[in-house]
C-alpha cells in the first residue's frame, strides 16, 4: 500500500506540474513562462501512443545547450550515458520511476532525474524503449555550467540581454525572464530566473507538441 502510495504521489504532483505549466503557455503573448520547481515551462504534454515518445535528436537545437568542462548536453539529445559518466561533476541522486495506470497516456514510460548538486537534468524514454533516454529538462543554480550563449548563474542581467536580446521579461513577475529561438518551433525555451540583477537558476525546457 505504501508503495502505491508514493507512486499515485509522484504521478500526481507530475500531473499538476503538466497542467500547470500548459495553462501558463496558453499566456505566454502577455504572460510568459513562471519558471517553476521541476518543470518550468509552460507545456501541452501529449506524447502520443507509445507515451513520452523521444523527439527527433537530429532536430536538437545546440542553442538550447549548457556545457560543463568538456561536454555539452542538448535539450531532446538522446543516447547519454557516456556523456553524463563525462561530466566533470558527481551525481548525488539518479532516480528512475515507471509512470503507473494513473499517469493515463504517460503509462509506461520511465522519468528519470539526475541531480549534480547545481544542475539537475530530467529525463523521459517512452514505455517500449526504456532505456532510450532523452532531455526534457535541464536545470543549473550554480555557476558549474554554461548555457550555449555564454550565460551562467550569477552573471548579471546586463550580460544576459547582451547575449540573448530577444529575452523577454514576464510582466508579473520581473524576476523572470524567457529565451525562445526567434523563428523556431517555440517547442524548447530558456527561463532565467533573476534577483537583485542577478541570473540565480537558469531552466531549459522541451515542450512536448
Amino acid at each position: 500500500m505504501r508503495n502505491r502510495s508514493v507512486q499515485t504521489t509522484v504521478i500526481i504532483c507530475l500531473m499538476v506540474i503538466f497542467i500547470t505549466l500548459y495553462a501558463t503557455g496558453k499566456r505566454s503573448a502577455s504572460s510568459p513562462s513562471a519558471g517553476g520547481t521541476v518543470l518550468s515551462s509552460p507545456t501541452d504534454h501529449n506524447p502520443g501512443a507509445s507515451g513520452a515518445a523521444s523527439p527527433d535528436a537530429e532536430k536538437s537545437d545546440p542553442a538550447f545547450s549548457f556545457t560543463a568542462g568538456s561536454v555539452t548536453l542538448t535539450l531532446r539529445e538522446n543516447n547519454l550515458e557516456e556523456k553524463l559518466k563525462s561530466l566533470p561533476m558527481k551525481a548525488l541522486r539518479d532516480e528512475t520511476k515507471i509512470l503507473g495506470e494513473d499517469a493515463d497516456t504517460f503509462s509506461g514510460s520511465a522519468l528519470r532525474t539526475v541531480d549534480y548538486g547545481g544542475f539537475t537534468l530530467v529525463l523521459m524514454a517512452p514505455r517500449d524503449a526504456l532505456d532510450n533516454f532523452w532531455i526534457i529538462q535541464m536545470t543549473a543554480t550554480d555557476g558549474a555550467v554554461r548555457t550555449a550563449g555564454g550565460i551562467a548563474v550569477g552573471d548579471t542581467l546586463q550580460a544576459l540581454l547582451e547575449k540573448y536580446p530577444e529575452a523577454e521579461a514576464v510582466k508579473w513577475d520581473p524576476g523572470l525572464y524567457k529565451y525562445t529561438l526567434p523563428g523556431g518551433d517555440d517547442l524548447n525555451e530558456i527561463v532565467f530566473n533573476l534577483a537583485e540583477d542577478r541570473v540565480t537558476k537558469i531552466t531549459m525546457t522541451y515542450i512536448l507538441p
